[in-house]
Order: C-alpha cells, then sequence, then structure tokens
C-alpha cells in the first residue's frame, strides 16, 4: 500500500498472519461454531415483483422487510472499468420484499432519481444519504415505513459515511487531505446535524466512525506524506468519543492495514484477509495483515481466523449482520471466532447484484448482465443453525 486510500476508493483488499502484538484467541467465546451444516444451503430466486431491472439500487433491512430503491436503468459496469451513466436511467421507484411471505409490496417512490446511496435504520425511520442524477448537492431523505412517506432533510455539510447502532446516527468525513473533515451527528427530533470535537488522531485519511458498545469510535490513519511508502505501514488507529462527556479517548494502536470497519456482536472487524509487506521500495519488516477484531469492552485486538484467507475469484461484500459478518463466502462470528462456509453464489463472474443484510436474511437485487429482473434470498438459518427468528 503506497498511497492514500480516501473514501471513494474504499473497497475490498485480497496468506493472513496474526495481528501484530495481538491475541489471536477469543477473550469469551459465545458458541462453539455448529459441527455438522445444515443440509445443502443454497439461495433461492425472489419472485417476480414491480421493480423494473437495474443496477446501484438502495437495499435496506426495515426491522421486518427489505426496502429496494432507485438505481440505474443499466448494466452493470465490467470490473475494474470506469464507466459513464446515462442521467436519465437512474430511477426513483421502490418495493418491499418480505423473506417470510415471499412478497413484494410497491413502496413510495424516491422523492429524487438516486442510485448507490447509503442507508441508516434508526429508530424505525430509514435514512438515505446520496447524489441526485444530476450531480448536484447531495440529499438526505427519510423513509417512515409505518406511513410509506419520503422526506427531505438538511444534508451533513461535508457528507461521508454513515454509521448507526439502530439509535444513533453520525456521519465521518473519509479524508483530512482536502482540509479537515466534518464529523457530525443528527438529532432526529430536530433534523438537524452538529458538528463533533476535534479528535486526538489529528490529520487522518481512511476516517470512519463506528457506533459500538454505547460510544463512537473513530478508524483512521495518521495522514503523513508517504503513508504505506517511505512512512511506513499505515497502521489503523481508533479514538472513542463519550456521548455522554462528549469527551474524546485515543484507544490501543493497532498493527493492522485494513480499512472500513463493520460492526458485529459488540466488536468492530476489519474482514479483508491477506496483508502487504511494503514491496521492493520501502519494505516493511514483515508482512502486516489487512484485517482483525477489535473489543471495545477491555481494548483487546485479535487476528482473524485462519479459515479466512484470500479465495481468487469469489467476489462478496462486506457485510454485517448485526451478530456476524460476510467476508470471501464465509459467515464470521467475531466473538467466537466460527466460521461458516456461505452457498456459492447464483449470479454470473458479470453481474453486479446490490447486497442487503438483516439478522436472518441476505437479499440482492438488480445487477444482471442481462438486465433480467433477478433477485435472489439467502436464509441464514441454514448456514449457521444457531440464529433465531426474524426480528429477534
Amino acid at each position: 500500500m503506497t498511497g492514500r486510500r480516501t473514501l471513494a476508493a474504499l473497497g475490498v483488499a485480497a496468506v493472513l498472519v496474526a495481528v501484530g502484538g495481538c491475541s489471536t484467541e477469543p477473550s469469551a467465546p459465545a458458541t462453539e461454531p455448529a459441527t455438522g451444516a445444515p443440509a445443502a444451503p443454497a439461495w433461492e430466486q425472489v419472485a417476480p415483483g414491480p421493480l423494473t431491472p437495474r443496477v446501484d439500487a438502495s437495499v435496506a433491512w426495515l426491522g421486518d422487510r427489505f426496502l429496494v430503491a432507485g438505481g440505474r436503468a443499466e448494466r452493470p459496469c465490467p470490473p475494474n472499468a470506469d464507466c459513464a451513466f446515462d442521467p436519465d436511467a437512474v430511477l426513483t421507484d421502490a418495493a418491499t420484499y418480505d423473506p417470510v411471505t415471499r412478497t413484494w409490496a410497491a413502496a413510495a417512490p424516491l422523492p429524487v432519481p438516486l442510485f448507490g446511496a447509503q442507508t441508516a435504520l434508526v429508530d424505525g425511520a430509514l435514512y438515505l444519504l446520496g447524489t441526485p442524477a444530476e450531480q448536484g448537492a447531495p440529499v438526505f431523505l427519510a423513509y417512515e415505513p409505518d406511513d410509506d412517506a419520503w422526506r427531505t432533510l438538511p444534508a451533513p455539510a461535508t457528507p461521508g459515511r454513515l454509521a448507526t447502532d439502530s439509535h444513533v446516527l453520525v456521519e465521518a468525513g473519509g479524508s483530512d487531505e482536502q482540509g479537515p473533515a466534518d464529523d457530525e451527528i443528527f438529532d432526529p427530533a430536530t433534523s438537524t446535524w452538529s458538528a463533533l470535537p476535534d479528535d486526538p488522531i489529528g490529520s487522518s485519511f481512511d476516517r470512519q466512525i463506528s457506533v459500538v458498545a454505547g460510544s463512537l469510535v473513530l478508524s483512521a490513519k495518521d495522514l503523513v506524506d508517504s503513508p504505506g511508502g517511505e512512512d511506513g505501514p499505515a497502521f489503523v488507529r481508533l479514538a472513542s468519543f463519550d456521548l455522554g462527556s462528549g469527551a474524546w479517548t485515543t484507544l490501543p494502536d493497532s498493527e493492522i492495514l485494513g480499512w472500513d470497519p463493520l460492526v458485529a456482536s459488540g466488536r468492530m472487524v476489519w474482514p479483508d484477509p491477506g496483508g502487504a509487506d511494503g514491496g521492493q521500495v520501502d519494505p516493511y519488516d514483515r508482512e502486516y495483515p489487512y484485517g482483525g477484531i477489535y473489543d471495545p469492552v477491555d481494548g483487546t485486538w485479535y487476528g482473524l481466523p485462519a479459515e479466512l484467507e484470500p479465495r481468487p475469484g469469489v467476489t462478496w461484500p462486506r457485510l454485517s449482520t448485526g451478530s456476524l459478518v460476510t467476508s470471501v463466502g464465509l459467515l464470521l462470528d467475531p466473538v467466537s471466532m466460527g466460521t461458516w462456509v456461505l452457498p456459492d453464489a447464483p449470479w454470473d463472474v458479470g453481474d453486479a447484484p446490490t447486497f442487503g443484510a438483516s439478522p436472518q436474511y441476505l437479499l440482492t437485487w438488480g445487477g444482471d448482465a442481462d438486465l433480467e429482473p433477478l433477485g435472489w434470498v439467502l436464509r441464514l438459518d441454514d448456514v449457521h443453525g444457531e440464529l433465531g427468528a426474524v426480528g429477534d
């Protein structure tokens, strides 16, 4: 890694070594992973619904059903290509899908055409942050499932990455490279954003705030002249903001190189296998891993389990179900360190479906290279038999 990774360049990195100075054993396993996998877990094609083929829709869990909204009525862009899009192809229509009854229902359309918008469910309301088709100022929307209605709200001053624990909503500026990034917290009662105090990490990049264990935890990397190059490995650093006292606290440093952490079972997870050694020009003293797990309760860093290793040809998004995360075709419990193999994807390599995750289901919609209105659902109970019922 020789350059800075900004928010727009977030992605999945591709043999794993333990996090230097970290434990590789869980502190308090919740349960042991299942020893006998249920018979033949498989993706199920969803029933035809009211939505037309699309890419880059927003897919979000509402607590009892999924919402699919917006997107582009175009074929997916080929891997590693930079494709222009047709503003007239950006969509506003929306629908909900109930994975229990396997039924669709039309939903109120978006107030503006959007694709690839971020989503966050907070106290029953779904929030979307995205940029309209005409590439104007970012828009911030709220969807009330009970009323099937959208509201347009003030957007954050410098829109970054949304994060929530279902009760608190924050956004973090992705990088200080173009000047200090704003971190803000949203007040649903007044529909206003407020800036957080400056964090103790200082100028940084790969910035993201996670809401975990009742605090806001900023993950970032020092903004130096040559991060990952002459200045050495760009390690993840952490700082915690207490919502009660309004004070920041620096947390234990890591020796991982990852980005874009997920939160599951009260832990922060950088789920990407593999690592980097600096290459031939500015080699490190050893290879450092991309991935790791941080427990904010006791301040301990853990390495990823050995089962998470690079798998060429496996293209999987990084998702959190609330208690588990997905990575390279596996489910990971970040407490017990148990892993479960997900069934092979039913879509083709050239497809680019959009994913949504709930505690019991994964849903994909759209992204079919042949412009077919295809969606797939996977029941996680079939993969990991210890999950509860929908809504638990």
